[in-house]
């Protein structure tokens, strides 16, 4: 396995603990959870970006991460990166547009303030599930041909 692929793999399930992390947070918030467990899950948010950063420095040399490429090693990644991105910019564009549509669609229903924001953080929280589980499917196809 290339180290692109690797470094793809890890933060696709870094980002998946990040939004299991945001979901418990905003879960709650609305449900009135004990503090232990907003703790709990902040310590887990912040613990699973350190984490993220401290591999890509220490095991994969990643040492800045400025540019769109930091991760691809040759001609072949680079370009499996760019269809890639190319493909997640359009789906997050379109979800973006979606979430306007919904939440206009559902201003114009006339839902409570807090049952319209949060079906509009649901949706949003689905779109960047959508998009990690995008980005790794992606990659790995591209990567088979």
């Amino acid at each position: 396995m290339s180290r692109a692929k690797r470094i793809v793999r890890m933060t696709f399930w870094m980002n998946n603990v990040a939004l299991v992390a945001l979901g418990v947070l905003v879960l709650g918030r609305l449900w009135a959870l004990p503090i232990t467990g907003t703790l709990v899950a902040m310590l887990l948010l912040v613990t699973s970006y350190w984490i993220l950063a401290w591999t890509l420095n220490q095991r994969y040399h990643v040492k800045q991460r400025q540019s769109g490429m930091w991760y691809t090693d040759d001609e072949r990644e680079r370009a499996i990166a760019l269809k890639v991105h190319s493909a997640c910019l359009t789906g997050m564009t379109n979800g973006v547009w979606g979430l306007i549509a919904l939440g206009s669609i559902l201003f114009l229903v006339r839902f409570e303030t807090q049952t319209l924001l949060l079906t509009l953080l649901a949706v949003a929280y689905l779109i960047a599930a959508g998009a990690n589980v995008q980005y790794y499917y992606l990659w790995w196809r591209y990567d088979q041909a």
